[in-house]
């Protein structure tokens, strides 16, 4: 508890139980502290001086973008108001197979793994737009256009200046690219039918 005071004694702190009202405000990039899940630490890797922290405390404009896009379109994908055609649930489970989640933020890395990283982010957001404009039109490819334009700046990172971070922590630029076509495969997890499969 002390390192954890230590290391946000300058931002807003609140402590939520169960099902809170003000959930829903929490973003997508929250951090558990001994939740299990392996892309979070122990309480003991937290305690020690958790390596990924300053990645995990790093701005990620590209997921936060991704997420605003997301959010605002998710009533026009609610399963009340919309329900995909043979197309776009197609779409759904290609997306749901070719995007991936990041490796852990504490896993170590080095030039060779961020370049097949940077590599992999790109040929995501390529795969994003491919089944937007295969689309055409509709609610699914709108989003998927968005998100893709929004990724669009992953072509000015050049892999040569994505140098790794203290103790081999992939660059924040990198991490923050697969945090947003993460955040697209977990909403698309989301969306009423792609269980047609």
């Amino acid at each position: 508890m002390w390192q954890f005071l230590a290391d946000h004694v300058h931002h807003r702190v609140h402590l939520l139980g169960e099902s809170p009202a003000a959930w829903d405000e929490v973003g997508p990039e929250f951090v558990e502290i001994g939740g299990g899940d392996l892309w979070y630490p122990t309480l003991e890797e937290y305690a020690a001086g958790w390596p990924a922290l300053p990645l995990m405390s790093a701005p990620r404009p590209l997921a936060e973008a991704v997420h605003r896009a997301v959010e605002e379109v998710s009533p026009r994908l609610s399963p009340h108001l919309w329900s995909p055609d043979d197309s776009e649930a197609t779409a759904i489970r290609h997306l749901r197979k070719v995007l991936t989640l990041p490796a852990p933020p504490g896993e170590a890395t080095g030039p060779e793994r961020v370049a097949a990283r940077l590599a992999k982010v790109r040929q995501d957001r390529d795969e994003i737009r491919g089944t937007a404009d295969a689309l055409g039109t509709g609610v699914l490819a709108e989003l998927l256009r968005t998100v893709a334009d929004l990724l669009a700046p992953l072509d000015d990172l050049p892999a040569e200046n994505l140098r790794p971070e203290a103790a081999g922590i992939v660059p924040a630029a990198l991490y923050d690219a697969e945090r947003a076509t993460g955040f697209l495969n977990h909403h698309l997890n989301g969306v009423a039918t792609a269980d047609r499969s």
